[in-house]
């Protein structure tokens, strides 16, 4: 995180870098959007470079702390709630698209839950300045961030719930389900279910696979091991990764990466790709795995 911050900083206080001012950046994309949509009520009103950030200062935790304070009965009991209240529709994404059922609604019930509890800071003079900074890296999102709340303003407020500062570093594939918004009026939770689904997919969820498992690693037989390449399930039985149930792992090609939260004092999993699908989205190892092991427990009590 520190090194985000001194990002933030540099970014907040360095402005007067910039080929053109604000004010002129902002004009050009007024006019931008006025061609795309015949309307920029969004960028009508005065915006300013984004110089305080106002927020809360949370304490480090591990992630045993994390899940006793964030994944709560409460998100699992919301996740339910989906299952149930939306199950015909579930049947549909999963028959169209093949993302499990239990992980959308995993997916709605901790955003939702996230969104409730943090504190979260003005996206859009946050965005602009960004782009106006570093066009070649940010315009793109910023753009597509114009599109989406200058069409459904209320569905936008869910979806910058996802620039969570000191929590999710704004990148392009934290901005990237944004297209599968399509012109929903509001993001209800039908809209918000299709939303995950259509990315999901796009990103190359691979069918048919877990997450990953948790397991259990000899810390001194993989201490000179690089553990974040990925190796087979064979090659970690061989360096007697087992799971956690002591059980050996089964002889298998498909690809895992181990990670040790909290350095090598935490759980230790071995997780596959669509486990990195989800990382890579919120850039937050805790988060990514609040997701995958509340989709867990929805698939348990369903069963």
């Amino acid at each position: 995180m520190g090194g985000l911050l001194k990002g933030l900083i540099l970014l907040l206080f360095s402005f007067n870098l910039a080929a053109t001012s604000f004010d002129e950046f902002i004009a050009n994309e007024r006019q931008w959007l006025s061609k795309q949509l015949g309307q920029a009520q969004l960028l009508n009103a005065e915006i300013k470079p984004l110089r305080v950030l106002k927020n809360k200062q949370r304490d480090p935790m591990d992630f045993s702390h994390y899940v006793a304070q964030y994944l709560t009965d409460k998100q699992t009991q919301s996740g339910l709630a989906c299952l149930d209240e939306y199950q015909s529709l579930l049947n549909q994404l999963t028959k169209k698209y093949a993302i499990p059922k239990h992980i959308l609604c995993a997916l709605f019930a901790l955003d939702r839950a996230n969104s409730e509890r943090l504190d979260f800071y003005p996206s859009t003079p946050f965005l602009a300045a960004l782009a106006w900074q570093q066009p070649q890296t940010y315009l793109q999102p910023w753009r597509q961030y114009l599109l989406a709340a200058e069409r459904s303003p209320r569905a936008f407020t869910q979806i910058s719930r996802s620039l969570r500062f000191k929590h999710i570093p704004i990148t392009l594939d934290n901005l990237a389900p944004l297209k599968y918004l399509g012109d929903s009026k509001e993001l209800a939770t039908p809209h918000y279910l299709t939303m995950w689904a259509k990315y999901l997919t796009a990103v190359d969820w691979q069918v048919g696979i877990r997450w990953g498992r948790q397991v259990k690693a000899n810390n001194g037989a993989i201490a000179n091991l690089d553990i974040s390449k990925w190796h087979t399930l064979a090659h970690w039985r061989q360096l007697g990764v087992t799971k956690f149930n002591n059980k050996a792992l089964p002889k298998s090609d498909l690809e895992a990466k181990l990670i040790i939260l909290d350095k090598l004092k935490g759980r230790q999993y071995l997780v596959y790709k669509n486990y990195n699908l989800l990382e890579k989205l919120y850039n937050d190892q805790y988060f990514a795995f609040a997701v995958v092991i509340l989709g867990d427990r929805l698939l348990y009590h369903q069963s």
